[in-house]
């Protein structure tokens, strides 16, 4: 399976340059970890998403967006992350993976004008295993769901150290 060691860094939503985001049909996760690959994740800022639902005739909102999706991964260590923004629908989402999810600031402002709010979870643990320790969650109807957390904020997350060397699109 593939290695992914992600730190220091800057990931955003897919949005227009002055900041829109691009459409509201698209389920859009900013970091996906999936199908056996592991990875450290650490000290990074990561967008979390909004996804206002399937988009299809029958207006269905059955699935939602996460700021980082594990989706069966390996041996994942999410650490020290900041993940927020406006209607995250999830901050965290943990998807029969292996997972060690500590010291991250997971937090979510309200959802922008015209949208719906359906979703609201900061960390989700649906199925595997792992450990949740010492996260500082706030903004969502639900912190954590499907886990118990030993030990609430006390570590903060590291702030990525990140500057722009060009513009590109």
């Amino acid at each position: 399976g593939a290695t992914l060691e992600l730190t220091d860094s800057v990931i955003g939503f897919g949005a227009t340059p002055n900041g829109v985001r691009i459409d509201d049909k698209t389920a859009s996760n900013s970091l996906v970890v999936a199908y056996g690959a592991t990875a450290v994740v650490t000290g990074n800022h990561i967008a979390g998403n909004d996804w206002d639902g399937a988009g299809d005739e029958t207006n269905t909102r059955d699935w939602s967006a996460s700021g980082i999706l594990l989706y069966q991964a390996g041996g994942t260590v999410i650490s020290r992350n900041v993940v927020d923004g406006a209607g995250t629908d999830n901050g965290i989402y943990s998807y029969q993976s292996a997972a060690t999810i500590t010291c991250n600031l997971v937090t979510r402002t309200a959802d922008q004008p015209g949208r719906l709010d359906v979703w609201s979870t900061g960390i989700v643990v649906d199925g595997g295993t792992g450990s949740l320790a010492g996260n500082t969650v706030s903004g969502f109807r639900t912190p954590i769901n499907g886990a118990v957390q030993s030990g609430t904020g006390g570590c903060a997350p590291a702030a990525p150290n990140v500057t722009a060397t060009g513009d590109t699109s």
